[in-house]
């Protein structure tokens, strides 16, 4: 048995990042089914939307499982998504608060969700209602606004234009900290793994594949191929100028693809 399985709106700007959160759900699931992870996408969004997430991306994946386990699967994921809105509630107050969806659907769903949401305003009820008719499993606290980002990653079609990325997550004890991850590492990955793309800031002398907020991935690597940059993640990984990753996975993105 196929399905796809979408997530977006789950973080803070001071807490959280939906790829971790997502993470944790795949790792549950393949941890009570016997399931296997065809792929793992990451999708960005319309970037002018106005209730955007940090990054402005959703998450998918495909999932193979067991034939006649869609109840174990949806059981897994709504007892999952319970203890995610209890660790929501304890988020600070924000304008825009994390409004998160999780979508399983088993058949295909209509490739516009995909390309409306990358390139315009999407009125998130309306798309509610019609997911429900399209028979998509839909998890959320009574708002809309993640089921955007949600629909977008499972009808999503990867493409010859896409690209890839590599997050890697920190140990749980040192989110929040800084991270240690050196100037000249950076500027030598460029070097050695000419397949990645947009490590460094040429212009300011920095690095770009950290993030500057108190959330738990160590740094994202995007490439041209998913063996790009995992061996730049492995050579990276290798030094003692870096911090030592916790966990790590692969997305096929829609980066540089033109799609927006």
């Amino acid at each position: 048995m196929r399905c796809s399985i979408g997530l977006d709106d789950t973080d803070h700007l001071e807490s959280g990042c939906t790829t971790y959160t997502f993470d944790h759900l795949l790792r549950s699931i393949c941890n009570i089914l016997d399931c296997n992870i065809v792929e793992r996408r990451l999708v960005r969004l319309w970037p002018f939307a106005k209730r955007r997430t940090r990054g402005n991306g959703a998450v998918g994946a495909i999932l193979d499982f067991p034939d006649n386990c869609e109840e174990k699967l949806e059981k897994i994921c709504n007892d999952w998504f319970s203890e995610l809105l209890l660790e929501i509630s304890e988020y600070p107050e924000s304008e825009f608060p994390a409004s998160p969806c999780l979508a399983i659907s088993y058949q295909s769903v209509p490739k516009k969700w995909y390309w409306e949401a990358v390139r315009n305003n999407v009125d998130p009820f309306s798309l509610l209602r019609e997911a429900t008719d399209n028979e998509v499993i839909l998890f959320h606290n009574g708002s809309p606004y993640g089921a955007v980002g949600a629909c977008a990653a499972i009808s999503w079609e990867n493409n010859s234009n896409s690209s890839w990325e590599l997050i890697s997550w920190r140990a749980e004890s040192r989110i929040g900290t800084s991270r240690k991850i050196s100037l000249e590492s950076v500027s030598e990955l460029e070097d050695r793994f000419p397949k990645t793309f947009l490590n460094r800031d040429p212009t300011k002398d920095r690095g770009m594949i950290a993030p500057r907020t108190p959330c738990p991935v160590l740094y994202g690597i995007r490439g041209s191929s998913s063996e790009a940059v995992e061996n730049a993640h492995h050579w990276l990984q290798s030094r003692s100028d870096v911090e030592s990753s916790h966990s790590f996975a692969i997305h096929r993105t829609n980066q540089i693809s033109d799609d927006h």
